[in-house]
């Protein structure tokens, strides 16, 4: 009985192993062209800014300074080293970023005001702050290409008259929280 049980293994195994070949054999490679791929020179902006759980308003602006081409601007000079960029949009969100010529980014200050914040942000102030509403909000980020990045939230949350002022510093996956009372 035990020889039959080690035949019957051994049966499967190599049953999968020949399966196993012919799929590798009957896979098709394709190849990229280089000409398709887009090679970032801010792509270390993009590692160390980019949350996921970001709100789309910020993806998108991230997006579009890092994308951003000062040699394209009518005031680019190989003369200069740096260029400061200021961005703003219409809900009194700003950005102030410092390019080389080479258009790499050097630093960034953002500020993003009454954005949509992340899921886990939200389901925690709900689960701590219960009764408490959401009055206004602001996300900075300061980014130094030679520094570690800050991201924090300022959160100002209301009940019954009383306010509280939370910031909340995102440091890797670990948010630090202080709350001053009015």
């Amino acid at each position: 009985m035990r020889t039959q049980l080690i035949g019957l293994v051994f049966l499967g195994l190599t049953s999968l192993t020949q399966a196993q070949k012919s799929i590798e054999t009957d896979v098709e490679t394709t190849s990229v062209d280089l000409k398709d791929v887009i090679i970032s020179t801010n792509s270390k902006y993009m590692n160390k800014v980019y949350d996921e759980n970001s709100s789309e308003v910020v993806k998108n602006f991230e997006q579009i300074i890092a994308g951003y081409d000062i040699k394209s601007n009518e005031i680019y000079s190989d003369e200069y080293d740096n260029y400061s960029v200021n961005f703003k949009t219409s809900s009194s969100s700003k950005m102030n970023v410092t390019y080389d010529k080479d258009g790499t980014i050097l630093t960034s200050k953002e500020q993003y005001d009454d954005i949509l914040l992340p899921y886990s942000i939200r389901q925690s102030l709900v689960k701590d702050y219960p009764g408490w509403k959401l009055h206004s909000n602001s996300y900075k980020v300061v980014y130094s290409h030679r520094n570690d990045i800050k991201k924090t939230y300022k959160i100002q949350a209301r009940k019954d008259g009383e306010r509280k002022n939370l910031k909340i510093n995102l440091d890797g996956n670990m948010a630090i929280v202080s709350v001053d009372y009015d």
